[in-house]
């Protein structure tokens, strides 16, 4: 159902468009138009009417139209929604910082100041978007149920196309991240007792995503759209190192298109994540 649910993966968006991912696709001469693709991908979304429509403003044409669908059919009309003006502010504020850590404390004390609003009612209103699968949220790692629930959650769409088609705020780290997340997702879906968390350490280090298997962490995994710089590298770099003082797992660093070794730790492409590095988590899903 879930697979029926979500747009179009990457190698689901290249195949529509006659591309078969292969490791001979990766390395070749495909390679830039696949990364081509991939901008393509991250702008528009894999929505199949979207990726097969060639005109870019009836691509964003289309997306408003199934955003508009999903908010009235799937949320208003079946949870008689009385605050509309909330819900899209709710919505519009969670596509805008996608990636980010959102807190309802936080977010209500924002929002109080210009509508009548409840806490409960924020809390209520982002069930629904998460019911009607329009937003994912990413809970903290932690080994207290009670610190998992009270702490801010990570927040992330459905489609970054849908994204894109609402909110006019170019962001592609936060878009690639998204990616990244939604591509995790589908491992879960596959094997549901794999878990994805975030991670949390003193002075704000913070590592995006923390795979566990049956409760035990395994993989440990940056999103960095551009590695390119010494400062961002250095800053995904020691994350993993300070989360590997406390929980041993593999490590990896995704990227759009990057691909090296450093301090033991795997730098990829997002193209090599795809078609090797997400088969290796599988394979270690099943195994444990």
């Amino acid at each position: 159902i879930y697979h029926e649910i979500l747009p179009f993966s990457f190698e689901e968006f290249l195949l529509a468009k006659g591309i078969r991912l292969t490791s001979d696709a990766i390395y070749g001469k495909l390679r830039f138009k696949i990364l081509k693709l991939l901008d393509e991908y991250l702008v528009f979304g894999g929505y199949p009417e979207v990726v097969l429509e060639e005109n870019k403003i009836m691509k964003i044409r289309i997306l408003q139209s199934y955003f508009d669908t999903m908010i009235y059919k799937d949320i208003i009309d079946r949870y008689n929604i009385n605050n509309k003006p909330l819900l899209y502010e709710l919505i519009r504020y969670l596509y805008t910082n996608i990636s980010r850590l959102f807190s309802v404390t936080s977010y209500y004390k924002l929002i109080k100041q210009r509508m009548k609003v409840s806490k409960n009612t924020i809390n209520e209103y982002l069930k629904y978007l998460e019911d009607a699968m329009i937003v994912f949220t990413l809970t903290k790692y932690s080994k207290t149920k009670k610190e998992e629930i009270l702490a801010p959650k990570k927040i992330y769409s459905v489609d970054t196309g849908l994204r894109n088609a609402i909110v006019y705020r170019k962001d592609l780290p936060a878009m690639f991240e998204n990616l990244v997340f939604l591509h995790l997702l589908r491992i879960k879906m596959k094997y549901p007792w794999l878990e994805i968390n975030y991670w949390r350490g003193e002075k704000g280090v913070e590592v995006d995503f923390l795979i566990k298997v049956k409760d035990k962490p395994i993989y440990a995994i940056q999103a960095s759209y551009n590695i390119e710089s010494e400062e961002t590298e250095n800053r995904e770099i020691k994350a993993l190192k300070v989360l590997n003082k406390k929980i041993k797992v593999d490590n990896l660093i995704v990227t759009k298109n990057q691909n090296y070794e450093k301090k033991d730790i795997r730098i990829i492409s997002f193209l090599k994540f795809v078609a090797e590095a997400k088969k290796e988590i599988e394979e270690k899903a099943k195994q444990l």
